[in-house]
């Protein structure tokens, strides 16, 4: 390979550089992510971050969305599919998963996200396509079959009692509506009224 190089017979194909900066289409799926399944991951040995999204099979469309959005900071040309053992139960089941090149345009958001643990940026706005996309990664809508009403969840367990609180009261004042922090099993989440 070496002695082909150096002869000219071959050479390396060059990679289209990433984009130097996100839409704001972009931006808002991004943080709609990192609110739920998305992360920025910073390999030791990599000057700047990734980022990762990885969902089960039945979000395999709502993946492939995603990753159209973000297709030019990435090297593959579809998601991949995998195979995922369970360790708690050893079962295997299949995993979707796209992954971006390493950018400095993620290395701000790196930064906003993590302190060594998940955090909520503290300069943190939601849009409508923020919730969004938090909504469909973490959010659940189920009927209370008892009283006829409708219960509203978004599974925020990475975040503080406090951060929760946070994001209760940011939503609480985009909708105008009641939005709380339950817990369960000592894990946090939002819940709303059944207006809300």
């Amino acid at each position: 390979y070496k002695q082909l190089m150096r002869s000219g017979e071959i050479c390396k194909i060059s990679k289209s550089a990433s984009p130097a900066i996100l839409t704001l289409e972009q931006e808002e799926i991004l943080i709609g992510s990192m609110l739920g399944d998305g992360c920025i991951f910073k390999h030791p040995k990599s000057k700047y971050p990734y980022f990762y999204v990885a969902r089960k099979m039945d979000d395999l469309e709502y993946l492939e969305y995603e990753f159209q959005i973000f297709r030019d900071f990435c090297n593959q040309s579809e998601v991949k599919i995998i195979d995922i053992v369970d360790k708690r139960n050893e079962r295997k089941y299949q995993q979707c998963k796209f992954v971006t090149r390493a950018s400095v345009v993620f290395d701000s958001y790196h930064k906003q996200w993590y302190n060594t643990i998940k955090i909520l940026p503290s300069d943190l706005k939601l849009t409508p396509l923020i919730c969004a996309i938090w909504f469909c990664d973490d959010g659940n809508v189920s009927r209370n079959k008892t009283c006829n009403t409708i219960k509203f969840k978004l599974a925020t367990h990475c975040f503080t009692f406090e951060e929760n609180q946070r994001l209760a009261d940011m939503l609480k004042a985009m909708f105008q509506e009641h939005f709380g922090v339950g817990h369960d099993n000592g894990n946090h989440f939002i819940f709303a009224s059944d207006s809300g």
